[in-house]
């Protein structure tokens, strides 16, 4: 009992100890990246949730496709973080003007690749998919995904357009009282 206090004890501090040797802006990037973790896994499980009802999905198809599915999202979202490094390279070569044409094209180039990499295997994955579900599940799953990527970029739209009305005020409140904090009250 002694020995499990002191392993806990310890483990605690040494956790203490760590967490108080990051910085703030460490704090905060891990903090900001692990909101996206958790907010990227509700999204998922949301998902996966309304496509089983969609698609009215049998135990054994939801065992198959939802890694399937899962499969082609990590693709994406790899996908899409190897074009938004790519696309950062880009604009720091065109803002250098001793940047090399060659060295643009290049960079074009395996853009190019990456795109034609990406829908080869979001290709690939899709023919599995189709191969697990029938003709209507497919033709759901086509609509689900459409629908569900508008639905979540709509909510996307509203949270933005909710967080710059409400900056609006704050910078509204703070111009009518500049002797208040920051947040206008």
């Amino acid at each position: 009992m002694k020995r499990n206090v002191t392993v806990i004890l310890v483990s605690f501090l040494l956790l203490l100890f760590s967490v108080s040797l990051f910085s703030a802006q460490d704090r905060e990037q891990f903090q900001r990246e692990r909101r996206e973790r958790d907010l990227r896994e509700t999204i998922k499980v949301y998902m996966y949730y309304k496509m089983k009802a969609a698609l009215n999905l049998t135990e054994e198809q939801q065992e198959a496709v939802i890694p399937k599915v899962e499969e082609m999202e990590l693709a994406r979202q790899r996908f899409m973080d190897e074009r938004k490094k790519l696309l950062q390279e880009l604009e720091s070569m065109l803002s250098d003007q001793r940047a090399s044409d060659e060295g643009i094209v290049k960079q074009l180039s395996l853009f190019k690749k990456i795109e034609e990499s990406q829908r080869k295997d979001e290709e690939t994955i899709l023919a599995q998919i189709n191969e697990i579900l029938n003709a209507r599940q497919r033709a759901r799953f086509v609509i689900f995904m459409f629908d569900f990527r508008k639905e979540l970029q709509d909510k996307i739209d509203n949270i933005r357009r909710m967080q710059e009305n409400e900056q609006m005020r704050r910078r509204r409140a703070q111009e009518q009282n500049p002797q208040r904090g920051d947040d206008g009250y």
